[in-house]
């Protein structure tokens, strides 16, 4: 992994007079960590809006810190603060501010959030509250590639490749499998090197002795305790079981030495060899009009220590069977709304997967208004022609269990469990019919 620790900092207040050094500071940075000029922009009027945001809602000067961080396939701006009346409903997929003086005010959160491809909220006792926006370099597409020669099925290495030949991989990825089988990042062979080279990807292929790539497989870190991985995708024509074999035995052997408790393969391909995973669920799913399952695959690598999960009453059945069955040591906290003060409003992330036609929802504000929040989500997603939507919450987080009621009145059912993501383990909701 290369260093990712030159993160860049710089400290104001929330005065208007420091409104040119933040621009400077934004547009700077960003082309520092390698945005090109129009992603550089985007973030510098990113961060020209939410700054201008701050200092209307402070009527006495409040300290705001601004850190750009080199994530190497994007660059991460966070503004960090306490003590700032902060409503962030603007930041919602389906904001449309009025023109009166309150919806002048949100303005900027909300161009701030349409600048940017992606964005969180923070909210705790170590860092304070803020907001994380993401700009992520352009990349392009692969361009299907098939080589001249069939590559060997005899005689493979297993290892990892350098630049060129894991954009070759990708090129191979795109020409012989389905979009709905690897994740979007695989589409952009610069992207993924970039990932691999920050750590965040890794990828293992299978070479014959000429050089040529046989297959491969991709993984990455999901959560402190999860190893997730895709595939295996083969390129031979023939002996495909025994390459996807070897590609998940290599692998197995090389995450095996990590700290993560479980692999986890959402992306699995027909030359996954049986016996290597056992099933968590199937999420039903369509694509091109037509039903599909989508088979959420699960191993573990060390002994399951077990931790603490929040529930809603409405959902605790659930998952008490759900873990039994899977022999997953869990103690289940209940939760619920006992009269305590809400924001007003609330604010829903949505993650596109496009080539999956699928958006994945997921509250990073509570709020009063979250029941009606979340039906505007869906109609303005159905509109859009999404046929997917499913609803995410970290099982670690009580304020996420307590939403319960109001994803059950939108039409989601619980329908998976991932173990130790995130804080603990998340829980999906598919949307009924």
């Amino acid at each position: 992994m290369q260093d990712r620790k030159a993160d860049i900092v710089l400290s104001v207040t929330t005065d208007m007079k420091f409104l040119p050094l933040v621009l400077s500071f934004a547009e700077s940075s960003s082309r520092i960590f390698g945005l090109e000029d129009r992603d550089a922009l985007k973030l510098t009027l990113a961060s020209e809006e939410m700054f201008a945001y701050l200092c209307r809602m402070t009527g006495e000067v409040r300290p705001v810190t601004l850190t750009m961080e080199n994530g190497f396939y994007y660059a991460l701006l966070r503004f960090a603060f306490d003590n700032i009346d902060f409503d962030p409903r603007a930041f919602n997929l389906t904001a449309n501010v009025s023109p009166d003086e309150e919806g002048f005010d949100e303005m900027g959160l909300l161009i701030a959030s349409r600048s940017v491809d992606r964005m969180s909220i923070f909210h705790n006792a170590l860092m304070g509250t803020g907001i994380d926006l993401i700009k992520e370099k352009t990349y392009p597409e692969a361009e299907p590639w098939k080589g001249e020669e069939v590559p060997d099925r005899e005689g493979l290495s297993y290892g990892r490749p350098d630049a060129e030949d894991l954009k070759m991989f990708v090129r191979s990825l795109a020409h012989r499998y389905d979009p709905f089988v690897y994740p979007e990042d695989l589409r952009y062979p610069g992207k993924v090197v970039d990932m691999v080279a920050s750590g965040e990807y890794g990828v293992l292929t299978a070479t014959d002795k000429k050089g040529r790539i046989a297959g491969g497989m991709t993984w990455r870190s999901s959560g402190a305790s999860t190893i997730e991985c895709y595939g295996p995708y083969v390129f031979v024509e023939e002996g495909r079981r025994d390459v996807g074999e070897g590609l998940v035995t290599a692998l197995v052997s090389t995450v095996a030495r990590s700290e993560a408790i479980c692999l986890m393969n959402r992306y699995p391909t027909a030359e996954l060899p049986p016996g290597y995973f056992e099933k968590l669920g199937t999420i039903d799913f369509i694509l091109k009009g037509e039903r599909r399952p989508w088979d959420f695959l699960f191993r573990e690598l060390k002994e399951d220590p077990g931790c603490r999960v929040y529930a809603h009453a409405g959902m605790e059945e659930f998952l008490k069977t759900w873990y039994t069955r899977h022999f997953l040591a869990r103690e289940i906290v209940p939760v619920r709304h006992e009269g305590e003060r809400r924001n007003p409003h609330s604010v829903f992330g949505a993650r596109f997967q496009h080539s999956q036609n699928l958006v994945v929802l997921s509250p990073l504000w509570d709020g009063a208004d979250a029941r009606e929040n979340l039906a505007r989500h869906i109609d303005v997603l159905r509109a859009e022609g999404i046929a997917n939507i499913l609803f995410r919450i970290d099982l670690g987080h009580g304020w996420h269990a307590r939403l319960y009621p109001v994803i059950e009145a939108n039409g989601f059912v619980p329908s998976i469990v991932i173990p130790y993501q995130g804080k603990a383990d998340w829980l999906f909701f598919t949307l009924r019919d």
